[in-house]
């Protein structure tokens, strides 16, 4: 995705007139290159991250309690079960995946070296 395409991507979804190079457009890149920028909805596609952001908002007291019951499950500390939540999905919003058994034991593999530079581990 070219600086101009990135520029384009963050006004549209950001309100930012800036250009960015975060990773969280990996999917969005992949689209343009797929059908072109002028194929994309921008309106539509900006219209549906507000929504799914403030739905995500209004959700966060259920998935406290949702993020508690996980770590009692795991036997490991919320804090932990938080740090594990952040960097598995971080992990999705860089593309990667676990639908294989390969995608799986290769994200597994990223997901707990980032925990390990942490000094956290985290069986799952």
């Amino acid at each position: 995705m070219t600086a101009r395409m990135r520029k384009r991507v963050n006004r549209a979804l950001a309100d930012r007139d800036l250009q960015t190079a975060l990773p969280t457009f990996t999917l969005i890149t992949k689209l343009a290159r797929q059908i072109g920028m002028e194929g994309i909805d921008f309106a539509a596609l900006r219209d549906e991250v507000r929504r799914v952001k403030e739905k995500s908002i209004a959700d966060l007291p259920r998935l406290i309690e949702r993020f508690k019951a996980q770590a009692a499950e795991a036997g490991h500390s919320v804090q932990n079960e938080l740090a594990l939540l952040a960097v598995h999905g971080t992990l999705h919003l860089l593309g990667h995946d676990h639908t294989t058994p390969q995608e799986k034991a290769a994200m597994w593999a990223i997901q707990n070296a980032i925990l390990a530079s942490l000094n956290l581990k985290i069986e799952r």
